[in-house]
């Protein structure tokens, strides 16, 4: 019994050993396949980073001949999807408290209406007298922009250009420190630099948005971008006016020469400015 207990552990050894021995066959067949598969990663994101610096040269060329400046064409999406969440938490931020001041500023204007036309007999003029700046207060409230940098009102490249099916802006190219201001009055809702590990700028560089206190025609809250500025004059939480200074122009992340990179976004979705300015 002894004997044939000690056979079948050797057979079972042997078979243990077989199966090893296929494993490391097949771990070393793995091991190389995934070294030329590296291997072959290697080579092409090389080859992609080549052709990604050829082709921000040649667009650097051209549009140093034609003193149009915008943004390079390979940008990091995922780095672009991180961005503009962070620019819709703000916004939904300030929207809730726009909406509270707006709701409370009702309030005030029902009750202070209710009681001066208790006060008074003759309630008809009083009640066109509140229709009238009530509709002259509603003209105010809608929209109507002014150009980013007063100094230059055409635009050198325009939204979902051609050749650029992902640009959601639209540029004006200006001289590095021409004045950039805010196209309406509202809230500061971020203003930043974006910056890599070794203090470069990347994506938008230095840059603001705007959370408008008026509405579109629709009655929607809108908000504006400028980026790649040379340097920022304004703070989160403060309020422009309309044709204020909010920064100086400049080409800071991804762009290729001084311009104001220009955006309208609504309710999260960025929309042509031509439609604003």
């Amino acid at each position: 019994k002894t004997k044939l207990e000690m056979q079948k552990k050797q057979e079972t050894l042997k078979n243990d050993q077989v199966v090893l021995q296929t494993t490391r066959q097949n771990l070393t067949t793995s091991i190389s396949t995934l070294e030329n598969q590296q291997q072959d990663y290697t080579q092409k994101q090389s080859a992609y980073k080549s052709q990604k610096a050829e082709s921000d040269e040649l667009l650097k060329q051209l549009e140093d001949e034609q003193q149009t400046y915008s943004e390079y064409r390979n940008q990091d999406q995922a780095e672009l999807n991180a961005v503009n969440a962070e620019i819709a938490k703000a916004a939904e931020i300030y929207k809730k408290k726009l909406e509270a001041k707006k709701k409370k500023k009702a309030a005030t204007t029902t009750t202070t209406t209710t009681t001066q036309a208790a006060q008074d007999n003759n309630s008809t003029t009083k009640q066109e007298t509140t229709t009238e700046a009530t509709t002259k207060d509603e003209d105010n409230s809608k929209l109507k922009m002014t150009y980013p940098v007063p100094s230059q009102t055409k635009i050198t490249c325009g939204y979902g250009s051609a050749g650029y099916a992902g640009h959601t802006g639209v540029d004006f190219s200006c001289p590095a420190g021409s004045a950039v201001v805010a196209a309406e009055s509202g809230i500061v809702i971020i203003s930043k630099d974006l910056t890599n590990s070794d203090g470069s700028y990347r994506s938008y560089g230095r840059y603001i948005v705007i959370m408008h206190d008026k509405t579109d025609s629709a009655g929607n809250y809108v908000y504006t971008l400028y980026a790649h500025n040379k340097s920022r004059l304004v703070s989160e939480g403060q309020y422009v006016s309309k044709g204020q200074q909010i920064a100086w122009s400049g080409s800071t992340g991804n762009s290729t020469g001084p311009h104001c990179h220009f955006e309208v976004r609504v309710n999260g979705s960025r929309v042509n400015p031509n439609n604003y300015l």
